[in-house]
């Protein structure tokens, strides 16, 4: 169901004004559950943009009472190598 709008400045392709996810509550929670595998340093790195993109989320599922339970996704540490994220049936 993960569908995504993306909305350009014009007149060039770039830079990208916003883009808009739609996802289904699956999708959201796969999500939520691999933004808060990624480390880094939250002010000199992307990791300051996938915090963003997780308060984001958090903010809006909250406010509408959603259940953010994500400990049914799980992530197998062991097989997860370097730049992956393996997830465990």
């Amino acid at each position: 169901m993960a569908t995504a709008t993306a909305k350009l400045k014009p007149p060039v392709a770039r830079p990208i004004e916003s883009v808009t996810l739609t996802l289904d509550e699956d999708e959201v929670k796969t999500l939520i559950a691999i933004l808060n595998r990624i480390g880094g340093s939250p002010n000199h790195s992307a990791r300051k943009y996938s915090d963003k993109i997780s308060s984001a989320l958090h903010g809006e599922l909250r406010a509408i009472g959603a259940d953010l339970d994500t400990s049914g996704i799980k992530i197998d540490v062991e097989r997860s190598g370097r730049g992956s994220i393996y997830f465990a049936e």
